[in-house]
């Protein structure tokens, strides 16, 4: 059995909405928790090519990432 990151397995999400959009999106919204889903959107970004975009991100109070600072 294969193991993926995942940030491999969600960055296959953007070329999903690059089939959908046809058209890099002005902004992309995305919830943190632990950084993996924004980590593999933004991987997912430099695949297809999407470099200049804007990304915003909110986390919910006791995540993670808080604690990480």
């Amino acid at each position: 059995m294969t193991t993926r990151s995942s940030g491999k397995v969600t960055s296959s999400m953007v070329n999903e909405m690059k089939s959908q959009l046809h058209h890099q999106p002005d902004a992309i919204f995305c919830s943190v928790g632990g950084g993996g889903l924004i980590g593999g959107i933004l991987l997912g970004c430099q695949l297809v090519a999407w470099d200049n975009g804007s990304f915003a991100s909110q986390s919910i109070n006791g995540t993670t990432t808080q604690f990480a600072l």
